[in-house]
């Protein structure tokens, strides 16, 4: 959760400057999807340059994908947008969030570290020192709790 609300504050803050750096391809990459996708994708469409996606509408159900975040593989393409789109689509459907809102929890729960996954230590601080410096480190974009904070007396009750 931790890494999810650093991400989720990249992502706005990316959102809000719309700059973020373009990984340009060597040939454009067909991208099919559904007709709801379609419509959902082609509404969001700067919303996905802005984050690094150079996307154009290809028509009949179709983008071409001439470009990608730096940090993301070209192997990676199709599964990727495609699970950004369910996510997408999730948290448009489920509440009324904002476009930019909504694409910016899909990528931070989308590239968030995996639970389980072992870290070194400087890799611990510096999430913890991003965390800290978050505009809400207690809790993720979706509101569950990141830190705790327990009092001695609360300590020392449950250990006697």
């Amino acid at each position: 959760r931790a890494h999810e609300r650093v991400l989720y504050d990249e992502y706005m803050r990316t959102l809000k400057q719309e700059r973020m750096i373009i990984q340009n391809m060597l040939h454009p990459h067909i991208f099919e999807v559904n007709p709801s996708d379609y419509a959902l994708l082609k509404e969001a469409l700067d919303d996905f340059r802005i984050l690094g996606f150079e996307i154009e509408d290809f028509g009949k159900n179709t983008f071409a994908v001439n470009g990608i975040p730096v940090n993301m593989k070209t192997s990676d393409i199709d599964t990727r947008l495609n699970d950004i789109l369910i996510s997408f689509r999730e948290f448009r459907l489920n509440s009324k969030l904002a476009v930019k809102e909504s694409l910016a929890r899909s990528l931070s729960k989308l590239n968030a570290i995996e639970y389980g996954t072992v870290l070194g230590i400087h890799e611990i601080q510096e999430l913890i020192n991003d965390l800290f410096s978050s505009s809400s480190p207690n809790i993720s974009p979706d509101g569950k709790k990141i830190v705790y904070i327990i009092e001695n007396d609360d300590i020392a009750s449950k250990l006697n």
